[in-house]
């Protein structure tokens, strides 16, 4: 089984060679449920985030949101005033369907490895146990990233 932190596979199909990346999306950032020790941790300033975040979902009518990451994105960082990520490929590991205010350490986002420090500090990691001998996707809230 490949693994879901978005480690890249190369995979032949009729000929062609693609890299595939499964990231399961709890080793995202979920930008409506992240704490503010996560979006410190990721470089996002949490206060002006989630004031920002606030501003948005008041707008929207019976606790709906907008239907993608992007349209998410782009209506917050209009309230901010400036953009989220860039060209450091923060936006890569954000997401809008883990529901998780933390990240699973097994399934982490190869971009998020190395971007911060998440040593002991409380409201970065999911705290685990035993792990897991294999790791089941639930492709319907996974994003499958494929390119080549």
């Amino acid at each position: 089984m490949p693994l879901t932190d978005c480690t890249p596979v190369a995979r032949e199909v009729f000929g062609q060679t693609y890299t595939i990346r499964y990231q399961d999306v709890a080793g995202m950032v979920d930008i409506y449920t992240a704490s503010p020790a996560l979006l410190t941790a990721v470089g996002i300033d949490a206060d002006g985030f989630i004031a920002a975040r606030a501003r948005v979902l008041e707008r929207w009518p019976n606790g709906t949101r907008p239907a993608t990451v992007e349209q998410s994105l782009a209506l917050i960082e209009a309230e901010l005033g400036r953009a989220i990520g860039g060209e450091d490929g923060l936006r890569d590991v954000l997401t809008q369907r883990s529901g998780k205010a933390v990240l699973d350490p097994v399934t982490m986002a190869a971009g998020l490895r190395g971007r911060m420090d998440v040593g002991a500090e409380a409201g970065v990691l999911a705290r685990r146990g035993k792990q897991p001998e294999r790791v089941v996707v639930d492709i319907s809230h996974s994003q499958i990233l494929i390119g080549h």
